[in-house]
């Protein structure tokens, strides 16, 4: 005999990588990187959907050139990368950060199963997801805090401890995660700053 212990399931869809569709603030609870994709374990902390909270759901992010556009988003979402860099990532220190994600049911093979949607990740202050509840303790016990207009800053040292999902209390916290919106071009007319862009001539 096998002893079991489903105490604190509530029905079979808790067990496995059963994440119902919806928007979610989620932290990178780990990382493998491997020859043909990078593995991603994301952690459910709050989203639009209630009773996912603690689940998790592993995303593979395959290598392959026509895939890398979603690993992108991934990167710039944990604030890895931004846009006009040209640079080597390490995706190992995408653990313990934060971001939305967007789950939608996928059919490959014959098989229907939950996924990260290809353009489902964000920045948590991103104005597309700002519906999306975020876990203020966990974000303050993985050090970091929302500043005005709901954007992620670093919290001071020694606030906060660790959490399901966010960084030991000896890890350096990470970095604030900032969406920052594309600069608007100036009204027809107007004087351009020296060294500003002449959006007219583009």
């Amino acid at each position: 005999m096998i002893h079991l212990n489903a105490g604190e399931i509530k029905t079979i869809d808790d067990i496995g990588d059963n994440v119902h569709v919806g928007r979610y603030h989620a932290s990178v609870y780990d990382v493998k990187v491997e020859t043909e994709a990078v593995i991603v374990d994301f952690l459910i902390l709050k989203g639009t959907i209630n009773g996912q909270e603690g689940k998790k759901k592993k995303e593979y992010f395959n290598l392959s050139e026509k895939s890398l556009p979603k690993l992108m988003r991934f990167a710039m979402a944990v604030d890895l990368i931004h846009p006009g860099e040209v640079r080597a990532v390490d995706f190992n220190e995408a653990r313990h950060r934060h971001l939305i994600i967007e789950i939608e049911m996928n059919t490959w093979k014959g098989r229907t199963r939950p996924q990260v949607s290809y353009a489902g990740m964000w920045p948590l202050n991103h104005p597309d997801v700002k519906e999306v509840p975020l876990d203020r303790a966990a974000l303050e016990a993985g050090g970091i805090r929302l500043g005005p207009g709901g954007a992620p800053v670093a919290a001071p040292a020694g606030q906060g401890g660790p959490t399901q999902g966010a960084a030991p209390a000896t890890a350096q916290a990470a970095p604030a995660q900032v969406y920052t919106a594309p600069a608007a071009a100036p009204p027809a007319g107007a004087p351009v700053a020296a060294g500003a862009p002449d959006w007219g001539n583009l």
